[in-house]
């Protein structure tokens, strides 16, 4: 099902170390109105999910990051992803006024 990623800068959060690091909320909005939501803590985790498990190119992945941190949050569209794979991704289900 084809659908939208945007990805949502909620707040701040620290890694191990004590390093502070972005907190993103990535939401998957599919064309039929299901929603399926995840948070990501730093750079690292979101693009790393990104590039591994939905497959999104480095390009759009560098364009995504930059607008997120510039405007607080980006788009991605045209992404195709089953309802089969979005739970083993970590991703849930969440009410949708879509």
């Amino acid at each position: 099902m084809v659908g939208i990623l945007r990805i949502i800068v909620i707040g701040k959060t620290r890694d191990k170390h004590g390093r502070e690091m972005p907190e993103y909320q990535l939401t998957y909005a599919a064309e039929n109105g299901d929603t399926y939501s995840r948070t990501f803590a730093g750079d690292e985790e979101l693009t790393t999910f990104l590039r591994t498990d939905v497959a999104v190119d480095e390009d759009t992945i560098a364009r995504a990051l930059s607008e997120a941190k510039q405007h607080g949050h980006a788009t991605i569209p045209d992404v195709d992803l089953s309802e089969e794979e979005l739970t083993p991704m970590g991703m849930v289900q969440v009410p949708s006024d879509i």
